[in-house]
């Protein structure tokens, strides 16, 4: 089964959940985020032995990436197959199904609060900065400070 459609189902099923009316409150979606976070860090985690961190995420991210190019962009969609393929076959159907459920877990903590920073903190979580190089995450909120002090609505009325 394709990686987006493993995705797609388990995506209705937790989907058909988020429906009722205790996920709706906002502490409920902020505590829902919170465990999309913690579930996409047990699978990731789940993933890791045979490989390292660093390359889990990212055969992740470009997996995740490939696909979504194929289904816009059909004139090189046939290069990024292959890519596709070499980097899934490093990986048992065990793996590629935690890897499934990462993707389903990130979308739905994205759709469920997309004003936020979802990959990011889950990059952090997974312990994937590297601090000695300088590299940390900025939280979402910072960002986004940032953008409101420097943006002029002036210059962009229709935003």
């Amino acid at each position: 089964m394709a990686f987006f459609a493993q995705v797609a189902l388990l995506a209705e099923g937790v989907d058909r959940n988020l429906q009722s009316p205790q996920m709706q409150a906002s502490a409920g979606q902020v505590a829902l985020l919170a465990e999309g976070v913690d579930r996409n860090l047990k699978i990731f985690n789940g993933l890791t032995g045979k490989h390292s961190r660093w390359e889990i995420w990212e055969d992740f991210v470009t997996l995740t990436a490939i696909e979504i190019s194929n289904s816009t962009d059909k004139v090189n969609a046939t290069e990024r197959t292959k890519m596709y393929q070499t980097i899934i076959s490093k990986y048992s159907a065990k793996e590629r199904d935690g890897m499934a459920e990462m993707l389903a877990e990130v979308v739905m903590g994205m759709e469920q609060n997309p004003d936020q920073d979802f990959l990011g903190s889950l990059y952090m979580m997974c312990e994937l900065g590297n601090d000695h190089a300088g590299q940390f995450f900025t939280p979402y909120d910072v960002c986004r400070c940032m953008a409101e002090i420097t943006f002029n609505p002036k210059l962009h009325p229709d935003m």
